[in-house]
């Protein structure tokens, strides 16, 4: 059986060297972090957003974890969407240093490790650049407040019958 060429580690393509990647400067990095923490916080907020407020089926969800009736005249999914914006204020400085992990990995030529070796890369990156020790705490912070939020969330609407 013929192993196939992208699998053969003596085969032409796995030999050829891969071109040199161009380093950016640091107002490049600064442009590149700042659009793709802008695209992916507007990304996700606006999918949020979108099933939360706009979906049809969760209406009747909304009523039963605020109430029918609520103060001021608001409707239960728009209190929803308040309750999330709130608990979403945080999340682009988390995709901020999460981009600038991500980034330096790029540099560092990690970025394209597969699975649970780039979360590797993420808890060692400080020994190689210790300016990153900041962007490790809040993107681990980051995560444990989501899962934080995910979980009161899960024992809030199971407490409701939700």
């Amino acid at each position: 059986m013929k192993i196939p060429d992208f699998l053969d580690p003596a085969s032409p393509i796995n030999t050829t060297p891969t071109p040199a990647r161009r380093t950016l400067t640091e107002a490049e990095k600064r442009k590149l972090l700042l659009r793709t923490t802008a695209f992916c916080s507007i990304t996700f907020y606006v999918m949020f957003i979108g099933v939360i407020g706009f979906e049809p089926d969760g209406e009747p969800i909304a009523a039963k974890a605020f109430g029918s009736y609520l103060a001021l005249g608001l409707s239960p999914q728009f209190v929803g969407c308040l309750i999330f914006t709130v608990f979403y204020i945080p999340m682009p400085f988390v995709i901020w240093h999460t981009m600038t992990l991500a980034l330096q990995a790029r540099e560092d030529g990690a970025w394209m490790i597969p699975g649970l070796a780039f979360l590797f890369y993420i808890l060692r990156a400080h020994e190689d650049h210790p300016s990153l020790r900041r962007s490790q705490f809040i993107l681990l912070g980051g995560l444990v407040y989501y899962l934080v939020v995910v979980f009161a969330w899960v024992w809030y609407a199971s407490s409701l019958g939700i």
